[in-house]
């Protein structure tokens, strides 16, 4: 190890000096500084002057020099004290920030949140009022929404790669140790056409609708199994124009200028009227029905984020 020569003082070139020091060092450095006295900076970090001055004797020692003058007028940084200071300010900066990032992550304003949305749930009213609510609520935290097919973002959130999946599972309870959270019952999936199609205006059959060609789930799907269900109960079968597609966008466009009927939970339609001018077919579907929810993995703890997120969607979903 050489030396190099520091206000006329030999000192080792020791890369570990300055790390010696510890926080109440850094602390007693920085307030001395902001202070200028010994007596003014114990006043501020609330302890007495001895202790203070302890502190620093204390600091000086472990750094090899002094890092203040002292006279009669209070004291003044050396050299090496300017340095010091500017390290122990940025400290101090660096902790407070990470304080306040902690504070904040345990209020739920800070962190990550990853929601899955099932493809018609982007049409749900409550959900753009609940992110925007949710970034006034944690203005710190990076929100992501991926959206796509439920059997997917159901696995996706037992892979842990999503912390909240939106969407309606047609069975009493989904695969895995899945937490469901009920938001809102609308009665279920309805059939959805043009405004001006033949069948809309008065009660339509299952057998009036074979006429047409379906936009359906691509499969597999939950509630198109259900529905296939439902048609063999009744002694019928889908009809022989049908095309499978999770490409929302493509078949209610489609749906507006066509005689295609499509099939949508009932809490889209009055998205769906505004933005295509579709209608709902009037015909009963007794399909069994379950309220969209939020679903969580049951083995993951509940990060503050999640919940604050999720307190707020279920408070919008009852009209609070």
């Amino acid at each position: 190890m050489k030396n190099v020569h520091i206000e006329g003082k030999a000192i080792p070139d020791d890369e570990k000096i300055v790390s010696r020091l510890k926080m109440r060092h850094l602390s007693a450095v920085l307030a001395i500084a902001r202070a200028g006295s010994l007596q003014k900076a114990s006043q501020e970090l609330a302890l007495s002057q001895s202790a203070v001055s302890k502190t620093l004797t204390e600091a000086e020692e472990l750094v090899g020099l002094k890092l203040f003058d002292r006279s009669a007028n209070g004291v003044k940084p050396t050299l090496v004290g300017e340095v010091i200071i500017r390290y122990s300010a940025n400290v101090t900066a660096n902790t407070k920030q990470a304080s306040d990032e902690f504070r904040a992550l345990l209020r739920g304003e800070s962190g990550k949140l990853t929601v899955g949305i099932f493809t018609p749930v982007a049409w749900w009213d409550a959900l753009s009022s609940c992110i925007y609510d949710f970034q006034k609520l944690a203005p710190m935290a990076r929100l992501t929404i991926r959206q796509g097919g439920i059997e997917d973002l159901m696995a996706s959130l037992r892979d842990n790669e999503l912390d909240i999946v939106l969407g309606r599972w047609n069975e009493e309870r989904p695969p895995g140790n899945i937490s469901v959270v009920p938001l809102l019952d609308d009665g279920g999936p309805r059939f959805v056409t043009r405004a001006d199609h033949p069948l809309i205006g008065g009660p339509v059959s299952m057998e009036q609708l074979m006429a047409f060609p379906w936009f359906l789930p691509e499969p597999p799907n939950i509630l198109l199994t259900a529905l296939e269900a439902m048609l063999e109960a009744a002694g019928l079968s889908l009809p022989n124009r049908v095309i499978y597609s999770h490409a929302y966008t493509i078949n209610l466009a489609v749906c507006e200028r066509t005689d295609m009927i499509s099939i949508l939970p009932a809490y889209v339609l009055p998205r769906i009227r505004t933005l295509y001018g579709l209608r709902p077919l009037e015909i009963d579907l007794p399909l069994k029905t379950v309220p969209l929810s939020a679903f969580l993995n049951a083995d993951k703890p509940i990060e503050p984020t999640t919940k604050k997120f999720l307190d707020r969607l279920k408070e919008i979903s009852s009209g609070r």
